[in-house]
């Protein structure tokens, strides 16, 4: 019996040990990065741009740097490739060219790692170019530099408008920069409405701005206007407006959305006139499926086609000239019935005229 006891307690301990050998982590890289933004503050135009970033190994395996791509050709770079564990590294970014730049600019370099928590991540160095010249008077005549709202020039305007598909969210940012020697502050913001949502994040507190603006992916399909006020503790120029506009396109639509049919002669083989298509589509997603297409008027005949399943239709449209009364103005309707629940039905204006000649 003792001697089946100490072979089972043998057993038990290698057990043990190869279970903690299954969990003990596999040596892995971890990039720690003190800040993923480099921000020069108020530079001249023509001022050449470098800046290091010191990427530190805290992991246990060596971090390989694999690439380092700039988001455009105006940037270069240079870095470390190996970083062994504990040790520090570097990549430096450098804007050598700068000439001709006013107001704020941020370029991006996207880095590759073998980190697996980290495998992508971006660098970005940041910049206010101010403008030749600052007089009183001058800060609109200088291109790119922004149009003036409140105490602030907006870069690169106070106005944004854009289009979206339903479920998507444009965003942008704009730039806000006081040009005035006080300090001003911002201390709310009122989006004015729920189509756009906007944030402001300091810069450089009292006198450079990020604002970044989405749109909703909740709209329906039409156009929304908003216009947002950001309150500053400006004495006398409070307020910054920004006017911003949406138009939002359904994922089913029909192109073209309306026809309009000239002067038709009753006297000419109507059935083999070449009429425009009509193309059903649905944008980013499948499964449209059309259901049926009628027209309110009787003479009109309509062939569908699936030229994409799920996706894109075609509509060819003839005329049954047997049901041609006579000349004159005629006004109706193709309606296509779909299985979206978006979009049910497509109403596809149809006008034009019959001569009789």
């Amino acid at each position: 019996m003792n001697s089946i006891r100490k072979v089972l307690a043998v057993a038990l301990i290698l057990m043990a040990a190869t279970i903690s050998l299954a969990h003990q982590k596999k040596p892995a890289p971890k990039v720690a990065v003190e800040s993923f933004t480099h921000d020069f503050g108020q530079v001249e135009g023509g001022t050449s741009l470098t800046f290091t970033f010191k990427i530190k190994n805290v992991g246990t395996a060596d971090l390989l740097i694999q690439n380092v791509a700039p988001a455009c050709g105006c940037t270069t770079s240079d870095y470390d490739k190996v970083v062994a564990p504990g040790k520090e590294g570097s990549i430096t970014l450098a804007i050598p060219q700068t000439g001709g730049y006013a107001g704020e600019m941020s370029k991006s370099a996207t880095v590759t790692t073998n980190d697996p928590a980290l495998s992508t991540f971006y660098l970005t160095l940041r910049a206010y170019f101010k403008p030749a010249d600052t007089a009183a008077g001058a800060i609109n005549k200088v291109a790119g530099y922004g149009k003036m709202s409140g105490a602030f020039s907006v870069s690169p305007n106070d106005r944004w408008t854009t289009s979206a598909i339903t479920g998507s969210a444009p965003a942008t940012k704009l730039y806000l920069f006081n040009n005035e020697r006080n300090l001003v502050r911002i201390k709310q913001v009122e989006a004015g409405g729920s189509s756009f949502k906007v944030t402001v994040t300091p810069i450089e507190d009292g006198k450079r701005y990020e604002v970044s603006i989405s749109t909703d992916p909740a709209l329906k399909p039409g156009q929304y206007s908003q216009k947002a006020r950001i309150i500053t503790d400006h004495p006398t120029k409070p307020d910054v407006i920004l006017h911003l506009d949406v138009t939002v396109f359904a994922k089913v639509f029909a192109t073209p959305n309306s026809v309009n049919l000239q002067q038709l002669s009753l006297n000419s083989d109507l059935a083999n006139i070449n009429l425009p298509l009509i193309y059903i589509r649905k944008v980013r997603e499948a499964g449209l499926q059309v259901k049926s297409v009628n027209s309110t008027l009787p003479f009109i005949k309509i062939e569908v086609k699936t030229e994409v399943e799920g996706q894109f239709y075609t509509l060819r449209i003839t005329f049954d000239k047997s049901k041609i009364s006579e000349a004159g103005n005629f006004k109706g309707e193709i309606e296509v019935a779909t299985n979206d629940a978006e979009v049910p039905v497509i109403k596809i204006p149809v006008q034009g005229s019959f001569i009789q000649n």
